[in-house]
């Protein structure tokens, strides 16, 4: 019987990725073997795609996945499972090396937009803070504290750090909520009054708090209820 060729094969897939650059026209399990063909060598990835995305669910998944599960499928490696972890971290440190330093985010749609790139596969709750001159343009984007079970507390000595060592002359806050809503917590408020007096103290602004849940990015200065927090 002959054996299938999947030299060929992934020459095709490549030359196709190679036409456009870019994953336009690749349904997700096509996206993934690409991915595998990287760190598996000598097996049908396609077959391998499919069987992974119908354990997880989506391509998304997949890469959201835990080392400790995707290790459990048959053909996936320590080696193959950490290049796939490997992607949504990729993606952020891309979006931040890009646009930092040369970003102005003078306007709430640009805060947002540039803050969902950073907020990428997330899915813990991470307290971001952008730092800025007076004319909006990002001077560095710092994690603060990453926490878990849905809560972070807002570390506000580490933030002055950050801001004094950037000579920031304003600030952005933000942070997201993991499988929930783009909704502020009475202790979302608390905290974002005792950053604002903090920052106020080292002659800094806080010019907004944002909150992420998957594609929604929530100004609370924009929300009237809540504009007296940056008075």
């Amino acid at each position: 019987m002959p054996q299938y060729d999947h030299s060929g094969h992934r020459s095709r897939m490549k030359q196709r990725f190679l036409k456009d650059l870019n994953f336009d026209n690749f349904e997700p399990h096509n996206i993934l073997e690409i991915l595998l063909f990287y760190s598996i060598p000598r097996r049908d990835t396609n077959e391998l795609a499919h069987q992974l995305i119908d354990r997880f669910g989506s391509l998304s998944a997949v890469l959201d996945a835990p080392v400790d599960e995707l290790i459990k499928e048959d053909g996936i490696s320590e080696n193959t499972a950490c290049l796939l972890k490997m992607i949504v971290p990729l993606a952020r440190a891309y979006n931040n090396d890009k646009y930092n330093e040369k970003t102005v985010l003078d306007t709430p749609d640009r805060i947002s937009d540039y803050l969902l790139a950073q907020y990428i596969g997330y899915q813990d709750e991470v307290l971001s803070l952008i730092s800025m001159d007076n004319c909006c343009r990002v001077l560095s984007y710092d994690i603060v504290v990453r926490g878990t079970n849905n809560h972070v507390a807002a570390d506000t000595r580490r933030m002055i750090e950050i801001l004094l060592r950037s000579g920031a002359s304003s600030a952005i806050l933000a942070h997201n909520h993991p499988g929930g809503f783009a909704l502020p917590s009475l202790g979302d408020i608390k905290a974002t009054r005792n950053v604002n007096f903090a920052l106020k103290n080292i002659g800094v602004r806080l010019l907004d708090h944002y909150i992420i849940a998957a594609d929604e990015c929530i100004s609370l200065k924009q929300s009237k209820e809540y504009t007296d927090l940056f008075g």
